[in-house]
């Protein structure tokens, strides 16, 4: 099962763009992992453990979870003030 997560895994890893440590950080869940094990590997719901184990395999792998940033709403820009012709 490590060698399917870590295939599913390494497509969302990326080391860390500061380069001040070697660990490579993934954006993805482990719901997304656990969906990705049933739907595309051919695991069954009743034989893979929970979204907390699924979640804690790749992190003893060396994986480490990064928050994924929420869409920012747009900022509202005020039309400029038109200058009429006199």
């Amino acid at each position: 099962m490590q060698n399917d997560i870590r295939d599913i895994a390494e497509p969302y890893a990326q080391t860390d763009p500061d380069f001040r440590n070697d660990f490579l950080y993934i954006k993805i869940t482990a719901e997304a992992v656990r969906k990705a094990l049933i739907a595309d590997k051919g695991y069954d719901d009743r034989e893979l453990p929970t979204d907390d184990t699924t979640g804690n395999i790749p992190n003893r792998m060396g994986y480490t979870p990064k928050r994924v940033m929420k869409a920012k709403p747009l900022k509202k820009i005020p039309e400029p003030m038109r200058i009429r012709n006199l």
